[in-house]
């Protein structure tokens, strides 16, 4: 037994396809909130599941607000594998970034490398994301198409005033936001693409917010035997750490697959790395291993 959950525990991590913190909610006030503002979204927005929103998939929204209040469990539960993961992920971003923006960050102090940059993160989800790039100095806009989960990232940041100035959040698609002309230095988009009806269309419509030269950061599962085994019949189906349909094998993308899509939208693949989880070790890392999980760096062309 002690050993089925030791697995349990590892797997969790190594199946991670969400999104995840790097601060940690604590105290029955703070579950209270999160509760509150679950139950209200919930009740706003129980009526509207059905109807299709751009690219979002219905049935994928559905699922998701209905765990919203879970968000931010970083232990145990449909999220906690993306906590494990997200310091990787964030990593990757903030040095990709620094990279990318060089001369415009170089003066920036290691606790706010990415003060000045201008964030989109679509698909927020509870803001796992979101949160560690508003801490790391950047000005955040999060969306996601959720009202249940943009009330739960709302609560979560509010238990940190200092979030208030650079992180904000909105129930709206990529699409509606694309149509009021906002445009951004950075794109996000982790655990997403999987997810929704139209992949090609949904990279077209994230690409209109980013600025030229700007980056678009995808992450996404593999299509692969081992992600197959791993992703889905292993946690879905044996281990159970996520509920059975929670990925659909069609859907995954491979990185060539990606690439080709952000090429249409204008990006080019600069950087791709895979996201690799020992178990020994109950932790992930940066690998040129890519059979499962991935996360890729594009840049959008600069006009003639």
């Amino acid at each position: 037994m002690a050993l089925r959950r030791a697995l349990s525990r590892g797997a969790r991590a190594a199946f991670a396809t969400f999104d995840a913190p790097s601060t940690r909610t604590c105290g029955l006030s703070s579950t209270r909130a999160l509760s509150r503002a679950h139950n209200t979204a919930s009740a706003s927005t129980s009526a509207s599941e059905d109807a299709p929103i751009g690219q979002v998939d219905a049935r994928e929204k559905a699922k998701f607000e209905s765990d919203a209040a879970l968000w931010w469990n970083e232990d145990e539960g449909p999220f906690a594998a993306l906590h494990a993961m997200n310091p990787v992920r964030v990593r990757f971003i903030r040095d990709a970034l620094m990279r990318r923006f060089e001369k415009e960050l170089a003066q920036n102090p290691p606790y706010a490398a990415l003060r000045g940059v201008k964030i989109l993160d679509v698909g927020c989800g509870g803001g796992i994301l979101a949160e560690s790039l508003a801490r790391l100095g950047a000005d955040v806009t999060a969306i996601d198409a959720g009202a249940a989960n943009i009330a739960i990232a709302e609560a979560h940041a509010a238990l940190d005033p200092d979030l208030a100035k650079n992180l904000r959040y909105e129930a709206v698609t990529a699409e509606e936001l694309a149509s009021r002309g906002e445009t951004f230095d950075c794109v996000t988009s982790l655990e997403v693409i999987e997810h929704v009806t139209d992949p090609l269309d949904f990279t077209l419509s994230i690409s209109q917010l980013v600025k030229p030269s700007g980056s678009l950061f995808i992450s996404t599962i593999n299509r692969t035997a081992r992600s197959f085994v791993m992703a889905i019949l292993a946690a879905e189906r044996i281990l159970g750490i996520v509920p059975p349909g929670t990925h659909q094998f069609t859907k995954f993308l491979t990185p060539g697959e990606v690439a080709v899509m952000a090429s249409r939208a204008e990006c080019e693949m600069k950087e791709l790395a895979g996201m690799v989880y020992d178990p020994l070790r109950n932790k992930w890392s940066l690998s040129s291993d890519t059979q499962i999980n991935f996360i890729a760096h594009c840049v959008k062309e600069t006009p003639p």
